[in-house]
Order: structure tokens, then C-alpha cells, then sequence
């Protein structure tokens, strides 16, 4: 694969080839870079969320990569602490009342750790570092 990046000026703006010339990266007003790439019969455009021409370069490279891999859809950006709540929200009414207790507390705990972080970027490390966390905390609570 090609990692050099390919500069082209189109009548609208400045575009960015990488990956062989799959993925355009292009910026938009706001200055955030967006992708877009055909995979098979389906094209994909999407915003990378950052203004960093870097984490956008990566991030489009890692949803091509996903999509590629699984030819599926390109992985929705969502919040760690949005996911359990609908999590808590899924399980109410199905689950006793001390279960749902049970996953409250769990969940404030996780989300207490993991606060505003994308779920795609939870690594094992973050895992690792969630149980020493979560050890000490008991420990200094107890």
C-alpha cells in the first residue's frame, strides 16, 4: 500500500488521496476533515471528526480497513457513557429490579473510568488499567 499522500486541487477544495488512491480526505468549511472511498457497489462518506489531517488520515484508513474486512458499514462513532445508558435503558423491564440495580452500579463505575471515550478506541490496555483502577478505588473506599 502507498502511504504517501497525494495532494489535488478539485474545482471545490483541496483533496487528499491516500491508501493507493482508495480514500479522499477533503476539509469542509468548519475545517474537520471528512473521507469518502467505494467499496464494491456502496460509496461511504463520513466526517472524521477532527481537524487534524493525521487522526483524520488514520481514521479513514481504519474504517476502509473495517469495511473491507467485514464489508460491512462503516462503524458508528458513539460515547462510552451513551452506550450504557441505553444499555440500562434496554434491560429496564426486562431484568429483576436487582438486577438492573446491580448493572447501575457497574455502569456508573465503567463510566466514571471511561467517561467521553469513543468505544471503538477502548483498547486492552484501557482494560488493564480499568481493573487496577477499580482495585485501588475499592481499596481506598473499603
Amino acid at each position: 500500500m502507498t502511504e504517501s499522500i497525494n495532494r489535488k486541487k478539485s474545482k471545490f477544495q483541496e483533496v487528499i488521496t491516500i491508501f493507493d488512491d482508495k480514500i479522499y480526505l477533503f476539509p469542509r468549511e468548519s475545517g474537520r476533515w471528512f473521507y469518502y472511498f467505494r467499496y464494491g457497489n456502496k460509496t461511504f462518506k463520513k466526517s472524521c471528526g477532527t481537524t487534524n489531517l493525521q487522526k483524520g488520515r488514520e481514521i479513514s484508513i481504519r474504517d476502509y480497513m473495517y469495511v473491507r474486512d467485514k464489508e460491512g458499514l462503516v462503524p458508528k462513532r458513539i460515547k462510552f457513557e451513551t452506550l450504557c445508558g441505553k444499555f440500562i435503558e434496554f434491560k429496564r423491564g426486562r431484568v429483576k429490579p436487582n438486577t438492573l440495580t446491580d448493572y447501575q452500579s457497574n455502569v456508573r463505575f465503567l463510566t466514571q473510568f471511561f467517561n467521553h471515550k469513543d468505544i471503538q478506541t477502548i483498547s486492552e490496555k484501557d482494560l488493564e488499567l480499568y481493573k487496577e483502577w477499580r482495585e485501588n478505588y475499592y481499596k481506598q473506599h473499603r
